[in-house]
């Protein structure tokens, strides 16, 4: 695991081909937003057969200042054939930053590779969190998403997975607590490009004071 900026700067065009490959910038306008202006990130490659013991844990922390900002993370993740890890990525911020984040992740499992994501989303109530999750999946490849959205002002999830072999499988599970005026959206597509593949999604949501929440699958 590396930072995207080392990561690039020492193996260019290893990490700089997948980058882009699965969320172009014809995927959306934010998309494009973060193509043009990422800087940082992460990097993480897991190698055929690796089993990872431990969570891998990617923390990323919005700060109050005089000015709000806006940041474009980028998360590339490839794991080999027949790997195994799980992901945790928190979102966290000061209870006065009011910033605008645009997150994009490009996801590879091959053959056989297995990968558990959990997304937890607790921006302070000022922030903006706009996130592109897009996942490219192999033959009997297994893809487990968590994704928590406790913060966050306005919130949008974009999550797509790409089912390219027999037996790939996604799991989508979804937890939604608001407040106040919280808007959160939750847009999943899983497209079955191989036969004999298997998707699933369960979402939940609770609120203390009637926020705005969307949630679609297809």
């Amino acid at each position: 695991m590396l930072p995207l900026s080392r990561a690039l700067e020492e193996n260019h065009e290893a990490v700089g081909g997948p980058l882009g490959r699965l969320t172009g910038v014809d995927f959306s306008s934010f998309a494009a937003l973060n193509t043009a202006f990422m800087e940082e990130g992460a990097v993480v490659r897991l190698a055929p057969r690796t089993v990872v013991d431990k969570p891998i844990v990617l923390q990323f922390l919005s700060r109050a200042g005089e000015q709000d900002v806006m940041s474009h993370p980028r998360i590339l993740v490839e794991a080999g054939g027949r790997s195994e890890a799980t992901l945790i990525e928190h979102h966290v911020g000061e209870a006065e930053a009011a910033n605008f984040t645009n997150l994009v992740e490009e996801i590879i499992l091959e053959r056989g590779a297995i990968l558990t994501h959990y997304k937890l989303q607790e921006a302070p109530l000022k922030d903006r969190h706009i996130a592109s999750i897009h996942v490219e999946q192999a033959r009997d490849s297994r893809y487990v998403s968590f994704n928590l959205n406790l913060g966050g002002g306005l919130v949008r999830n974009d999550l797509v997975s790409e089912l390219n072999g027999e037996g790939a499988e996604a799991i989508y599970n979804g937890l939604f607590y608001g407040q106040g005026r919280q808007h959160v959206d939750n847009h999943t597509l899983v497209n079955h490009n191989a036969p004999h593949t298997f998707s699933g999604r369960t979402t939940r949501a609770s609120s203390m004071i009637a926020p705005m929440a969307c949630s679609t699958a297809r």
